[in-house]
Order: C-alpha cells, then sequence, then structure tokens
C-alpha cells in the first residue's frame, strides 16, 4: 500500500488528475491510510527534525563566515586559500539550498493532494460530507519540527536573502568599528 501513497505525492499534475487506484480514493480507506501515514512522518520528523535548526543555523553561520573572511582577507590570504573558501561557500550553499527547495516542495505537493480530495467522486452524500470534514482536519505534511522550523516554498529565497544581508551587515559592522 505504500508505493500507492508515495506516488499520491509526486507534483506536476493537475489538481484533479489522480495516479492512485481509485480503490485508494474512498473514504472507508483513505484517512486509515493518510493517518497511518502522517504517523510515519510525524515519528520520523520528531529525529530527523530536530537536527534541522541546528543544521540551518550552522551552514548559514559557516557561509556567512567564509563570504566574510573572502571580501575582507582577499589580499592577505593566499590564493588556494580563497580558492577553497569560495568552493566550500558554494558547496555548502548548493547543498542546502537543493535541500531546502526538496522539502518545499514536499510540502507544496502535500497541500495538493489534501485540496486534490475535494473532487472526489463518491458514492454517498453522506461519504462526501465525511470526507470534506476530513480533509478540514488534515494539515499538509512539512519537513521540519513543529511549531519551530517548517521548511516550506519560500524557505530558500529567505535563506539566500539571510546569507546575503548578512554578509554586508557584518562587512558594514568590521568597517564602522575601524
Amino acid at each position: 500500500m505504500v508505493p500507492i501513497l508515495t506516488r499520491e505525492f509526486k507534483g506536476g499534475r493537475p489538481v484533479w488528475a489522480y495516479r492512485t487506484r481509485s480503490g485508494l480514493r474512498h473514504v472507508d480507506i483513505m484517512p486509515r491510510e493518510y493517518k497511518a501515514m502522517e504517523l510515519l512522518h510525524k515519528l520520523g520528523m520528531i529525529v530527523y527534525g530536530k537536527m534541522l535548526a541546528p543544521n540551518h543555523t550552522l551552514l548559514g553561520q559557516f557561509i556567512l563566515l567564509s563570504n566574510y573572511t573572502l571580501i575582507k582577507q582577499w589580499e592577505n590570504s593566499g590564493f588556494f586559500i580563497n580558492l577553497m573558501l569560495f568552493a566550500a561557500s558554494g558547496i555548502v550553499l548548493c547543498f542546502w539550498c537543493a535541500t531546502l527547495e526538496v522539502s518545499g516542495r514536499f510540502h507544496k505537493s502535500a497541500a495538493k493532494t489534501i485540496q486534490s480530495w475535494k473532487f472526489m467522486k463518491q458514492k454517498s452524500r453522506h461519504d462526501s460530507k465525511l470526507m470534506s470534514k476530513f480533509r478540514k482536519s488534515c494539515r499538509p505534511l512539512a519537513i521540519g519540527f513543529e511549531q519551530i522550523f517548517k521548511i516550506k516554498r519560500l524557505t530558500v529565497l529567505k535563506f539566500i536573502r539571510g546569507v546575503i544581508k548578512g554578509t554586508f551587515r557584518a562587512l558594514l559592522l568590521s568597517q564602522r568599528k575601524h
């Protein structure tokens, strides 16, 4: 049953286009299976979600320090030191931005999936009401830790903006002190 649920979260399709078997998209099966998947996701995020916020901070600070050192000590450092700092900063920035982008797309896809349940055909009016109430009770799955750090689509842009602003603020503060 798990491969069917994982296909449900793949994006790049219209909201009304389903890739799963119609047997799964029924009010008797969907709530139980979705809640089981939600529980597995929550248990995974208890372990991995706690590591995301510190990693986000540490990687951001590493990039800021590398950028600051590159700009401030460009003439005092050797060519290979500058090259290593530039490469390390770029690799970490690309890696973390890719991680944030994939996590943001997962959240967006989960939100689309829940919205797609609005278009499900049910056998009776009672089933439609039950599915509507279930859909409204579900929150989209997100990578992160509850109420502390959730990665959404704009997290990548906020991270890059923070790196750029932080680099220039550090440079301006160092100029002010001299």
